[in-house]
């Protein structure tokens, strides 16, 4: 016995007849689901490979490095210290970057991190949690023409808990006052990567030979020492520096998917997985809704977007199925039902696509705006009967 619902569609489509108004709602239909989907650019097979002659690990396109698991041990270590220090031995490549490519970050997304080094331009961003700033990390330290293509540079990043400071090749280039703080308000939810973030959207090019963290901020001369150890490539390697040591990658394995850690600490490994994979929930939420704080010009942008795409939607959806015949209540309900189910289509693909994200915020968001297109033809349609 067919249900009440299946009857009236039955119904309402014996007596579908195309007009103009449904071929627009047609057309509408499909440029919008190719503008949420499109471009469908996959997750593809990593590409990290080995040094074959020198210690280290090449990423010639999409690739990225991880953490084994979410480090515990790491996070224990760099809360407790006195300062940070982060130590990268890489040489970049020319080819054009993604937004500020991540060149090392302990992260969990692209707008929350502990702290990050990418590469913006030919320069350098560095971003750094602390109690006085917000899980972005900013304001951020950007220092401009620090990389050469195809040249090696030795980057060291120190905070001392007063100033952030950077330098190139064993000299200091420049100190920043801001952001002051402590760790105390870091995640320890968040990943250790190298080459990309854990959505995989931000992927850096280049060689990396050498990572270490300390829980101290390394003084300038010993910063020059190390950098002259790491001249000496027999001994660049070798931990020139043991002082608040919290983790050491060399890349000496040549082969293999584990980076071992070579710091006298319990090893926190990192892993090379066989293809670059968002590591984030389905629907994942990273931001507020309704923040307590001033909107941003992403989320401000990303909400204007929304309403100019899916309130069309609602109001031609409620046009059309008001045209052949749907009360209004029926209309506007299943103008919404449908907005709902077309969102969650797109954000269904999206969570596959590189250069897209799955976000339970765009969901709400589209549905909001659809429901606002079915009231604007509510509205409409009262001031016309009224007249």
């Amino acid at each position: 016995m067919p249900s009440r619902l299946g009857r009236l569609l039955h119904r309402r489509m014996t007596r579908w007849r195309p007009t103009g108004s449904t071929f627009l709602l047609g057309a509408y239909t499909v440029i919008l689901l190719l503008a949420l989907v499109a471009p469908l650019e996959f997750y593809p097979r990593n590409a990290v490979t080995w040094l074959e002659h020198a210690d280290g690990i090449h990423f010639t396109s999409i690739g990225v490095v991880r953490s084994v698991s979410s480090p515990t041990r790491l996070y224990t270590d760099l809360t407790s210290g006195e300062g940070l220090t982060a130590e990268v031995l890489l040489s970049s490549h020319t080819g054009r970057h993604r937004g500020p490519a991540r060149i090392l970050s302990y992260s969990g997304g692209a707008s929350t991190r502990n702290f990050s080094l990418d590469r913006k331009g030919q320069g350098l961003v560095v971003r750094l949690r602390t109690s006085l700033t917000g899980r972005n990390g900013t304001p951020v330290l950007e220092v401009h023409d620090v990389f050469n293509p195809g040249e090696e540079r030795h980057l060291v990043v120190t905070y001392d808990f007063t100033q952030l400071c950077l330098y190139v090749d064993g000299q200091r280039r420049v100190c920043n006052q801001a952001p002051r703080g402590d760790f105390r308000n870091w995640d320890p939810s968040h990943e250790l990567l190298l080459g990309n973030e854990v959505t995989g959207k931000l992927p850096w090019l280049g060689i990396i030979a050498r990572v270490a963290l300390y829980n101290v901020p390394l003084s300038a001369e010993t910063i020059e020492r190390l950098h002259a150890a790491v001249l000496r490539k027999n001994e660049r390697s070798a931990p020139a520096v043991t002082g608040g040591l919290v983790a050491l990658y060399r890349f000496t394995e040549r082969s293999g998917t584990t980076i071992a850690d070579s710091s006298p600490r319990p090893s926190i490994l990192l892993t090379i997985p066989k293809r670059v994979e968002k590591a984030r929930a389905f629907l994942a939420r990273d931001s507020q809704l309704l923040p307590s704080s001033p909107l941003s010009r992403y989320l401000l942008l990303d909400g204007v977007v929304n309403l100019l795409i899916f309130v069309p939607f609602g109001l031609l959806g409620c046009i059309v199925l008001a045209a052949r015949g749907w009360t209004l209540p029926q209309a506007i309900g299943t103008t919404i039902a449908t907005t709902a189910s077309l969102s969650f289509a797109a954000e269904s693909i999206q969570y596959f696509l590189v250069s897209r994200s799955s976000e339970l915020n765009d969901l709400i968001l589209n549905v909001v705006s659809g429901s606002l297109g079915g009231a604007l033809y509510w509205v409409t349609r009262r001031l016309r009967e009224t007249a």
